[in-house]
């Protein structure tokens, strides 16, 4: 199997220019596999940056990956900074819990949150600062990935309500955006500053802009990705949207995005034509019914069949639709990376 220096440097091939007749493989991993890999309980993962670092270290030793290690609050982070309570599950996991008295017009504040000192954007960059501070020999460290403001926006308000005020009262829904949009441009400004004065990409996670006519995306998320992404034009932009997206795959192309993560139940093929073959493509790999519910082995000859398929593009990338589960076996990651390999 190759290393991962050379998976790294094919990935990044991949997203610029293609890299056909070879397949990386990418790994979405967050905190339900790292709990169930290294058996750290959710109050010290989320509180601690020590307990995140060593967890996050452990398992990407495991798998023989140098990470990246990175801040992982879930999508939490960027709601809390604009009043959203966080609440936390019986097994310490958190999340946001919108207040139906508010609307989206009363969500706005009189200046857009600082993410040094508001919510848990604030801890954030704390445990960015201690990662790139006691990052272990042969690891790396990677901006956190952002909730994409739309989607902290929904988050705070409440899907469904949210939903409708796309539709009735769309203004205070640009209004709100756009602040947090700020807020998350000063918050990557200052991850670049913690990681030396660059960024290797921005990862922002969009999942309800799949809920969003082709217009509405063009009115009310392109030009946030505009201003995200063009903030840092040194950085790759890549885009985690596993919904049902296909009607945005145009608008995601003309949004210039690079790299985007797909969900298992999309077609890859045919988003490969509807992006023109410009967009480097990862998941489709279901990481319950296959990497759960399969023998290494069974996953591994699934996996080297996914990337054979399509290999030649140059814009594929192997990796499960969605983050790796709770419970998924090492030995079942491991051959899914095997598997992007061909069998000489």
């Amino acid at each position: 199997m190759r290393t991962c220096k050379e998976n790294t440097e094919l990935l990044n091939q991949c997203v610029r220019e293609g890299c056909p007749g070879r397949t990386p493989w990418i790994l979405f991993i967050n905190f339900p596999l790292i709990a169930s890999m290294t058996g750290v309980k959710a109050e010290e993962y989320f509180h601690d940056p020590q307990a995140m670092t060593e967890a996050q270290t452990e398992v990407f030793r495991r798998l023989g990956t140098d990470g990246p290690l990175s801040p992982d609050f879930g999508t939490v982070a960027e709601a809390s900074a604009y009043g959203g309570q966080v609440v936390y599950d019986r097994e310490g996991i958190p999340s946001i819990q919108p207040d139906p008295k508010l609307e989206t017009a009363d969500l706005i504040l009189e200046k857009p949150a600082d993410p040094r000192t508001d919510g848990l954007m604030a801890r954030q960059l704390e445990f960015l600062e201690y990662m790139a501070a006691h990052v272990p020999a042969g690891m790396r460290v990677a901006s956190c990935n952002m909730m994409a403001p739309l989607t902290a926006a929904a988050t705070l308000r409440g899907i469904s309500d949210f939903c409708v005020d796309v539709l009735e009262e769309p203004e205070p829904v640009r209004l709100l955006t756009e602040q947090i949009t700020r807020t998350e441009i000063d918050s990557l400004k200052e991850q670049k500053k913690i990681l030396g004065g660059s960024l290797s990409r921005v990862l922002l996670s969009d999942d309800i802009s799949s809920f969003l006519s082709a217009g509405q995306f063009e009115a009310l998320v392109r030009p946030v990705y505009d201003r995200i992404y063009g903030a840092f034009p040194e950085a790759q932009r890549w885009l985690h949207n596993d919904g049902s997206a296909a009607h945005l795959a145009r608008p995601i192309l003309q949004a210039g995005i690079q790299l985007w993560h797909i969900g298992k139940d999309m077609d890859l093929g045919e988003l490969l034509r509807l992006t023109e073959k410009k967009v480097a493509l990862c998941g489709n790999l279901n990481p319950v019914t296959e990497l759960l519910g399969m023998t290494p082995e069974e996953v591994e000859a699934r996996a080297r069949k996914e990337a054979g398929q399509y290999r030649e593009t140059g814009k594929h990338v192997l990796s499960t639709g969605g983050f790796i589960s709770y419970g998924t076996a090492p030995e079942t990651i491991l051959a899914m990376m095997r598997g992007a390999e061909p069998v000489h």
